[in-house]
């Protein structure tokens, strides 16, 4: 089986699925997600990791979604 982690960062929640193989960030309390996976999911948590500021970090994880979000996922 697939390894499945789920932590709270701010307004969003990110899921890591085997071992960091692919990630999905959700901002709650919205319909805003986006999922990342293989070489994009490694670079994606190098950057994550480098954003160690509370704002910095928010900020990043929406860019992830505006980046990454199918159409009606991304932010207007």
């Amino acid at each position: 089986t697939m390894r499945k982690v789920s932590w709270n960062q701010g307004t969003f929640t990110i899921t890591s699925y085997g071992n960091g193989t692919a990630y999905t960030i959700t901002e709650v309390g919205s319909s805003f997600s986006a999922h990342i996976q293989g070489e994009d999911a490694a670079a994606w948590r190098t950057e994550y990791d480098a954003s160690d500021k509370h704002d910095r970090v928010q900020r990043f994880l929406r860019d992830t979604i505006a980046d990454y979000g199918t159409p009606e996922d991304v932010f207007a």
